[in-house]
């Protein structure tokens, strides 16, 4: 049986089955006793059948049959040409098998007119050779081609290269994507991250699209630079940039540029020369020559924002211009802190705790509960001008008001002056500087509660108060006066000098002092230096009472006045009292006497006193300095007592002894009255040799008596 060698690919069916025929023709020659079972056989439609070819090579030209199974060996389709394989189920094709078409001549094999359904054809990391042949892909879809490193595109005859819905993605900046010439329609295309290098754009438009610009960019209006990228420094200038404009084939970067995007209407210094601009504040420059603006616009119910945000909060500050209430708002920390208004011809409101409240003036400051701090700080430090002035206009309302509800500790106004300076300067100054401003007051301080003026001192050569005068008052300079039914002091000046002769208080006229009180406590009335307590140089008179708590110094009398007979006479060592010229009082240097009608009834002596005649006494006799030892008296009684209990009590019938506070002892009509127990000392009690009915016991209760 002769072997096959080698199957021959052809170029057409014709010769395939020419060739084919051949082979089984030389088959069945070998086989003609048993066609059946040979390896091609006739068939009923007059054409014939390959059973089964075991070898390992096969050369054949014309075959034709309903089953090839070809396990393992070579299979070499070289120079074959396969019209038609049918329904090939799964095809490897082996590292070692070239399929090249990129040159015709040197073509291996080639693929044509093969239909592949549900297959997937993996080039295990080679590649594709492309040649004049067209790989038509119409109706397929592509999920995934991979990384494509090259893609040329034609359009069809009639047509347009059509992708739907695609997503091109570029990672390399190696190659390019060209787009021949021709409308090229990308309607709806996103385009992201594209590397694009010199290109001309016209008549199109591009939306949401990064422009990066590899070299010197502009754009350009009619007659000028419009707006122009500096490379260099990625800065954006838009308007005048003469650089630019009048230099557009060798300069193409607006150099003058100061800020990250730069808006010129003219140089602000009405040349060609730029002007230096804020490091900190170049991400938008706006520069003009006259006026320079930024313009929001909104509609009339809106609000219009400039938000200033950061990397946790968007929104953390800005400017919120309220259209409906023609109010701007600043914003700190997500909260209003301040408000412009347009009240009252315009206003300012600054927030306490966050919270603004009803506009009370033009500049309202609210401070809240816990914003510790102070609402109002001026920092002046020009030597020689006011730190607050107030040029104020009103005729019938305070210029400067301060309403204080809840002080308690602090102060409605503090002034502190910690100056070293010995310049001669007011505190606080008052300069009311009109003569016929008669009805006011310079200075007004009422009070309902609490003390009205207090001045401490603390400079020992300094007054603490002064009032002086050039003008001859016709009123009085200074006045203290207590309308009400007071019961404290309406004056009252006091010294804690040691020293005795230290003036408090002077009152003088321009030779002399008239009245001086000095810290020792004395008083001297036309005496500038007194040595007693009321020192007087000149004739005293008073209209009626005089009280005196301590020394009061006559030569030789005080009479009663109009009334010359009632008076006290002095002489050495001695005082007379006397009323209708008769004495009624006398004392020396030893004894006192007291008079009735001229004769004397009482009188002291070395040993006590001297009654004559009765000694009265309406209650008590009391011991001196121990007042619970006395003699009391009341109607028909008489009582003794110690330690403020009764010893002795006399009435009118009877007398009773005491023993601490208890009664031991009364007198009665037949005899005493004994409570409790007679102890009596000595030797027993008998009567006429009968045994008396009484038994004396001693203090432990042993008879004393045995009678």
């Amino acid at each position: 049986m002769p072997s096959v060698s080698s199957v021959e690919l052809t170029n057409t069916f014709d010769d395939w089955r020419t060739r084919t025929n051949d082979i089984v023709t030389i088959i069945n020659a070998a086989n003609s006793a048993d066609p059946a079972s040979a390896i091609t056989f006739a068939n009923s439609e007059g054409g014939f059948a390959v059973n089964t070819i075991t070898t390992n090579s096969v050369t054949g030209t014309l075959m034709t049959g309903t089953r090839l199974v070809l396990t393992g060996g070579n299979v070499n389709f070289t120079s074959a040409n396969v019209a038609s394989a049918g329904n090939v189920h799964q095809v490897h094709v082996l590292g070692g098998t070239s399929i090249d078409v990129s040159t015709t001549a040197d073509a291996d094999s080639s693929i044509a007119n093969t239909f592949i359904f549900n297959s997937k054809i993996n080039l295990n990391g080679q590649k594709f050779v492309s040649g004049a042949s067209d790989i038509n892909l119409q109706g397929a879809t592509i999920s995934n081609l991979g990384s494509v490193a090259k893609l040329t595109s034609t359009a069809v005859t009639g047509g347009d290269v059509s992708f739907t819905n695609p997503r091109i993605s570029i990672t390399s900046s190696v190659g390019s994507l060209t787009i021949s010439s021709g409308t090229q329609d990308f309607s709806g295309a996103t385009i992201a991250s594209a590397l694009l290098t010199p290109y001309t754009a016209r008549a199109g438009t591009v939306e949401a699209s990064n422009v990066v610009v590899n070299g010197a960019g502009f754009l350009v209006s009619t007659n000028s630079v419009a707006l122009g990228v500096d490379v260099g420094t990625s800065n954006v200038g838009i308007g005048k940039f003469t650089e630019v404009s009048t230099n557009i084939t060798s300069e193409k970067r607006p150099t003058s540029s100061k800020g990250r995007l730069h808006v010129r209407t003219d140089f602000s210094a009405g040349s060609a020369a730029a002007t230096a601009v804020e490091a900190s504040a170049d991400e938008l420059v706006l520069e003009g020559n006259t006026a320079v603006g930024l313009t929001l616009l909104a509609n009339n119910a809106s609000n219009t924002h400039i938000a200033f945000g950061d990397p946790d909060n968007t929104d953390v500050g800005g400017l919120i211009y309220n259209h409906a209430t023609d109010d701007l708002h600043i914003v700190n920390e997500g909260a209003n802190t301040a408000i412009f208004q347009n009240n009252f011809g315009g206003a300012l409101q600054i927030a306490g705790g966050d919270t603004l409240g009803t506009t009370a003036g033009k500049l309202h400051v609210n401070v809240g509960s816990t914003d510790a701090t102070t609402g109002l700080f001026v920092d002046s430090n020009d030597a020689d001008q006011k730190a607050i002035s107030v040029s104020a206009s009103q005729t019938t309302m305070n210029v400067f008001q301060i309403d204080s509800t809840t002080l308690t500790t602090g102060s409605a106004i503090g002034i502190h002056d910690n100056s070293a300076d010995t310049g001669a300067r007011n505190i606080l100054n008052i300069d009311q500087d009109h003569v016929d401003a008669t009805g006011g007051i310079a200075l007004n301080v009422k009070t309902d509660g609490m003390l009205g003026v207090n001045i401490t001192q603390n400079k020992a050569s300094a007054k603490a108060l002064a009032v002086s005068t050039t003008t001859a008052h016709s009123v009085n300079l200074a006045e203290f006066i207590d309308d009400g039914d007071c019961s404290g002091n309406t004056v009252f000046i006091r010294s804690d000098s040691t020293t005795a002769t230290q003036k408090t208080l002077e009152v003088a006229n321009s030779s002399a002092s008239l009245f001086t009180v000095v810290a020792g406590g004395k008083v001297g009335i036309n005496d500038n230096a007194p040595d007693y307590t009321l020192d007087i140089t000149g004739t005293v008179r008073t209209t009626s009472d005089a009280f005196f708590n301590n020394d009061v110094y006559v030569a030789t009398k005080i009479v009663h006045e109009g009334d010359t007979d009632t008076k006290i006479l002095f002489g050495t060592n001695n005082i007379d009292f006397v009323t209708e010229d008769e004495l009624q009082l006398k004392l020396d240097s030893s004894t006192s006497y007291l008079y009735h009608n001229g004769n004397e009834r009482f009188r002291t002596d070395a040993s006590g006193v001297v009654v004559s005649g009765n000694v009265y006494v309406t209650e008590s006799i009391v011991h001196w300095a121990d007042t619970d030892t006395k003699i009391s008296f009341t109607d028909n009684n008489i009582h003794f007592q110690t330690q403020g209990e009764n010893k002795i009590v006399i009435g009118t019938e009877s007398l009773i002894l005491y023993y601490d506070g208890n009664q031991k002892l009364e007198t009665a009509t037949g005899g005493i009255s004994v409570t409790g127990t007679i102890v009596a000392s000595g030797s027993s009690v008998c009567a006429n040799g009968i045994e008396c009915r009484l038994r004396v016991l001693d203090e432990s209760g042993n008879a004393l008596n045995t009678c």
